[in-house]
């Protein structure tokens, strides 16, 4: 049987420029993210023990990982290209 994940594209513009360096340079051992080359990252979404998850996530990037959770998925991909969302804050970088 076939295991296919779900997945939710969003902007880079639902995290902060400090978001953008936290996910680049000093994020916690056990947070599970790809660079998704210059565009933005691919990150886990762990819906097992979120709330301990995500002790050391910035606010802006726990409320993506919160919104791709209630919408059923297991990955967020943060994508320069992607589309924003009226239930997220959109930030200027």
């Amino acid at each position: 049987m076939l295991e296919i994940t779900k997945m939710l594209t969003l902007s880079t513009a639902h995290i902060t420029d400090e978001t953008k360096d936290w996910l680049s340079n000093s994020s916690p051992a056990g947070f599970e993210k790809y660079l998704r080359g210059e565009f933005g990252w691919f990150i886990y979404v762990c819906v097992e023990d979120m709330d301990e998850y995500l002790t050391e996530v910035p606010p802006d990037l726990e409320q993506v990982l919160r919104f791709a959770a209630a919408h059923g998925c297991v990955w967020v991909c943060l994508d320069i290209d992607g589309d924003t969302v009226k239930q997220l804050p959109v930030y200027n970088w």
